[in-house]
């Protein structure tokens, strides 16, 4: 399709917010125009794989809606040393509301291979913050369900802290707790700040939510993790969480990931030397984030 316009038609495009159809079927799906430095390039818009030809590119099958599978549903089981994983308490009499690690694992990957974060141009360079991770994560968090609950009716995702909107700040967590679904825990997924050990457990700060101290029942110190924030390395975590009326927020279970600078998966030093070498060299590459089971650090670029 890009063959089909020049350049400069795309330009047009793009500025007018105008969306391209693909020819491949009568009528033909919509496309997006995404920009990467000087270059335009078209994309498939979200959802619309199923209305493309199979022949096409663009094509995919229905994707909606996705079921995070639990427990006893898991495909491919990974084994991975680098995941950190809380234990969870002991079972109540009712544990519909707690999320195996394996399901949270694979939550976090699904999310972050969904949206393309594990992929790299060199177009992309300077363009990932965190303003850009959290819109498109929760865009992929649409497409998602979790026990047949919609996703984005349990995930919350700080959005980027500003000390003059701090009240702003503190009314959209107050809101995020009041509209969980009844006996539901929250899931929070977001980049660790600092992290301090205590007799009695841990104690996490996640950036862009300063004003909360989640407890976790951490007495070691996450792999990579460091309290410059100038560290070539950043640690994600996804975990599922108790807000209590008062006091504070309790997180469960657990799981991170570490990333690069550029928000890319790094599961070990060696891999992240690899990363630097692939970047220097302005290459275009993928990051597989699922190894083979029973292997470590297989994760190749």
């Amino acid at each position: 399709m890009e063959s089909k316009f020049s350049q400069q038609q795309l330009a047009k495009m793009h500025k007018s917010q105008l969306r391209p159809l693909c020819t491949c079927t009568t009528p033909g799906a919509p496309l997006g125009i995404t920009k990467y430095g000087d270059h335009y390039a078209l994309r498939k818009m979200p959802g619309t794989g199923h209305r493309h030809a199979p022949t096409c590119r663009f094509y995919s099958p229905m994707p909606l809606p996705h079921t995070i599978p639990t427990q006893k549903a898991l495909d491919t089981p990974i084994s991975d040393p680098d995941i950190t994983v809380v234990p969870r308490p002991a079972a109540s009499a009712s544990t519909s509301s707690h999320y195996p690690r394996e399901t949270l694992h694979r939550l976090l990957i699904k999310l972050w291979e969904t949206s393309r974060f594990n992929h790299w141009h060199p177009h992309m360079a300077g363009k990932r913050n965190w303003q850009t991770i959290r819109h498109h994560l929760l865009r992929t968090a649409e497409t998602l369900l979790l026990r047949q609950t919609p996703l984005l009716d349990l995930l919350h995702i700080p959005s980027v802290y500003r000390t003059s909107h701090k009240d702003t700040h503190a009314q959209e967590w107050s809101d995020r707790c009041r509209t969980l679904p009844d006996g539901a825990q929250m899931l929070i997924l977001g980049e660790v700040k600092s992290h301090t050990i205590h007799k009695t457990g841990g104690r996490l700060v996640i950036r862009h939510l300063p004003y909360l101290t989640f407890l976790t029942p951490l007495t070691t110190g996450l792999p990579f993790f460091t309290h410059d924030d100038t560290a070539p390395v950043r640690t994600l975590l996804l975990g599922s969480c108790t807000v209590r009326a008062k006091g504070n927020p309790v997180l469960h279970e657990l799981v991170h990931l570490n990333v690069d600078e550029n928000w890319l998966p790094v599961f070990s030093p060696e891999q992240h030397e690899e990363l630097k070498t692939l970047l220097s060299e302005n290459k275009t590459f993928a990051v597989n984030m699922r190894p083979a089971p029973h292997t470590q650090r297989s994760h190749h670029v």
